[in-house]
């Protein structure tokens, strides 16, 4: 799965070079890069409280998504770029689930909510009763999304040059993991505000 940010946007960022780190090679310093990317990135979507993934563009794809019904079905995930199925249980409590998919016509979709109305034919019950198949997320990878992985990484590096860690350093190394409370500062946390996920569990 793609990063968010490349490696070439990162070091152009930055502004430090391979030597400012004491690495033997350019393509050692980018190997680095590219797992510090892939960790700045994980730092994100946890505070999001989103999936690996979730903000490379063209969304991320949901599968087969059990939920309950009741006047409408809150999605997990949101904005909605797509619903590629929607089926309701016709089975009643206590038995085999029997699944029936809707046609477009039987049901509404809010994209931007995340919210799903059924128009006309519901589940026989509530609980665990509509199995939906959707694309969420974003077209494009949110500008500042990138900002503040990009910010993020800046700041480790730059971190790592003034603390003089030693050159050979991975990212798995715990002291490349102990700055991340420092470097994720407060301002880049309010940053990812409109796109942290509210935890509202309906189904």
């Amino acid at each position: 799965m793609g990063n968010y940010v490349e490696v070439e946007e990162v070091k152009s960022f930055c502004k430090l070079s391979w030597e400012d780190l004491g690495y033997n090679s350019d393509a050692e310093f980018e190997a680095f890069l590219n797992e510090l990317v892939s960790l700045a990135e994980s730092v994100v979507e946890n505070y999001c409280r989103v999936p690996a993934g979730y903000f490379k563009a063209g969304g991320l794809s949901f599968q087969n998504q059990v939920y309950d019904y009741r006047y409408a079905l809150f999605l997990r995930y949101r904005p909605v770029l797509s619903v590629e199925k929607v089926e309701i249980n016709v089975a009643g409590y206590g038995q085999t689930p029997s699944w029936t998919q809707l046609n477009t016509e039987e049901y509404v979709v809010d994209l931007q909510a995340g919210v799903i109305y059924l128009v006309g034919r519901t589940p026989l019950c509530e609980l665990q009763s509509i199995r939906v198949s959707y694309t969420a997320g974003y077209s494009e990878t949110p500008g500042i999304i990138k900002y503040v992985v990009l910010q993020l990484c800046s700041n480790i590096l730059h971190a790592i040059l003034q603390r003089k860690i030693s050159p050979v350093i991975r990212v798995d190394d715990w002291s490349v993991r102990m700055l991340i409370p420092d470097v994720f500062t407060p301002e880049l946390q309010t940053m990812l505000t409109p796109y942290v996920r509210m935890v509202i569990e309906v189904g």
